[in-house]
């Protein structure tokens, strides 16, 4: 199911850290073309691409989709953070 809040975030997260759909792709390990999908018809990815992109934009997945409106990950929250291996990893 498409997600509008998705697909505009993702997008603009991207594009406020100057890098090309290519580039993003090449960060996550995924095709361009997975990129233009999020983009462009809110294609949701799976658990751990999602999780990625969560991380490296130092967003919530519940910002990312929609869920939360706060974009900055809190300093309680940034103690920890799940990773795509399914496991917690300290910071």
């Amino acid at each position: 199911m498409p997600n509008v809040y998705f697909k505009k975030r993702i997008k603009d997260l991207r594009e406020k850290e100057n890098l090309s759909m290519k580039q993003l792709a090449e960060l996550l390990n995924v095709t361009k073309s997975r990129v233009n999908m999020w983009e462009n018809s809110g294609t949701v990815p799976r658990m751990d691409t999602l999780l990625k992109l969560a991380n490296h934009f130092g967003v919530t997945t519940d910002y990312l989709l929609g869920n939360d409106d706060v974009s900055e990950i809190s300093g309680e929250n940034k103690k920890t953070q799940f990773t795509a291996t399914q496991s917690w990893q300290i910071k």
